[in-house]
């Protein structure tokens, strides 16, 4: 059993998405925003007291899929849970979460005939966490179904070598269709794991949850009659009327036209040809493709890449620690972040330092890199957001921020103002500024050294 209490009241979890929302329709409070903002007050399982290991404040989603992944586990899983965290005396919730995935992959909607090993790396909890609500809606709305609302897809191509697209028809766009999905699927992804729950919380306020049996919807591209289309998974509560579906309609229209379907970037392909595509409005709809499924291929249907986005990386392994703690042991580092996971690297570093995060992070692309200057002996640099890694400038930064000591720090950077630079120039003008400064101590014999 766990239990956590935010505001005043006790929870116990797990929780489904719609105990959730109504907590915060009914209380006015949000178990979903990623802080760590409730208190832990009881974690038990299978008899043996969990608490002690676990911080006194966390996250309320890390517990919620905690607690239902340890409800997965049979009594022999349970006791080589036990058996494994037995000797840890303090445990980042994190970490026990990824003991309990990697003996049953299940609990993350992944197969054990899969060969795949769920992992949570701190950023991925909303994809770690979707066959968790797609077990609870199914659950919990008995008429539960799967319905599909096709849009038209233009597709158009440009080979190598041509100035101009070429428009294909639904039957020649076919052969692009994994193609044109993962268009589609990169673009409704969003930038990073705060996104994935800073509105969620307020969702079910929209218009079709309201109004309609509308549960949630992802847009993908398929070949239907040997034509590509678009379509809209669409899980709901029960079978849609008319009305229902009109309603529903003009919602996903809207994300097409104005929302993350408008203006989609053309994407590169095989053989140095490059896609181009336009979205168009929803057209017709069929109701209860379910009905063919199993509930493995009905989760399939709706989370397609749930393998890819849970996997563990070849070399990976999470850090849990709060920046606050890092801080204590390396004053200033870099955060590599890509595709839902973070590598830090203490500064001064090595080119070989920065490849070696890299090849592990498997960055293919470095425009979806985010680059964070870290330090915890000075706020004017902390947090810093960069394109590029400029090894010699961060070194030069760093190898400053080492020596200077924090009277001189404070004293020369009080009243530096940085607010018009770009990233990149506050980095070289407070290693000037700092490097100046020492000097002056250094020729100065009435100034304390360090």
């Amino acid at each position: 059993m766990f239990q956590i209490k935010k505001s005043g009241k006790v929870f116990e979890m797990p929780l489904s998405d719609r105990q959730m929302f109504l907590i915060e329709q009914e209380m006015g409070i949000d178990l979903f925003v990623p802080i760590e903002n409730t208190v832990l007050v009881k974690a038990e399982f299978l008899g043996v007291d969990l608490k002690e290991k676990l911080p006194d404040r966390v996250w309320a989603q890390e517990i919620n899929m905690l607690a239902y992944a340890l409800d997965q586990l049979n009594q022999v899983q349970g006791k080589k849970f036990l058996e494994e965290i037995a000797e840890s005396t303090q445990m980042y919730p994190g970490e026990m979460l990824n003991h309990v995935l990697r003996i049953c992959p299940m609990a993350a909607g992944i197969t054990e005939e899969s060969g795949v090993t769920p992992y949570y790396t701190g950023e991925n909890l909303f994809d770690i966490m979707e066959y968790k609500r797609f077990a609870d809606r199914k659950r919990e709305y008995p008429q539960f179904q799967i319905a599909k609302f096709y849009f038209p897809i233009d597709v158009s191509v440009k080979e190598k070598d041509d100035e101009d697209f070429q428009d294909l028809d639904g039957a020649e766009a076919a052969v692009y269709s994994r193609e044109v999905s993962d268009m589609i699927a990169r673009k409704i992804r969003r930038i990073d794991s705060w996104s994935d729950w800073e509105l969620y919380a307020h969702i079910h306020q929209d218009t079709p949850y309201t109004d309609t049996g509308f549960l949630i919807g992802r847009p993908d591209a398929e070949v239907r009659n040997g034509v590509l289309q678009g379509a809209f998974i669409v899980e709901a509560k029960h079978i849609l009327t008319e009305s229902e579906i009109s309603i529903i309609k003009e919602y996903l229209d809207g994300g097409i036209t104005d929302g993350w379907g408008e203006s989609m970037e053309p994407a590169g392909v095989s053989h140095g040809k490059t896609l181009a595509i336009k979205l168009r409005e929803c057209s017709d709809v069929r109701q209860q493709i379910d009905c063919e499924l199993n509930e493995m291929e009905m989760f399939f249907e709706q989370s397609p890449l749930q393998a890819k986005y849970t996997a563990r990386a070849d070399g990976f392994t999470a850090d849990f620690r709060k920046s606050r703690e890092y801080g204590r042991d390396y004053p200033v580092w870099i955060e590599l972040n890509y595709d839902r996971k973070t590598i830090r690297v203490p500064l001064p570093a090595t080119e070989k330092d920065i490849q070696d995060a890299r090849t592990i992070l498997g960055i293919t692309d470095a425009a979806d890199v985010r680059t964070l200057f870290r330090s915890s002996k000075l706020k004017m640099v902390d947090k810093l957001l960069f394109a590029n890694v400029d090894l010699e400038a961060f070194n030069r930064l760093a190898q400053e921020i080492h020596a200077t000591d924090p009277e001189t720090m404070y004293r020369v950077l009080e009243n530096l103002s940085v607010d018009p630079l770009t990233p990149e120039q506050r980095i070289k003008c407070i290693t000037m500024t700092l490097k100046s400064a020492r000097r002056e101590n250094s020729s100065n014999p009435a100034v304390k050294q360090v």
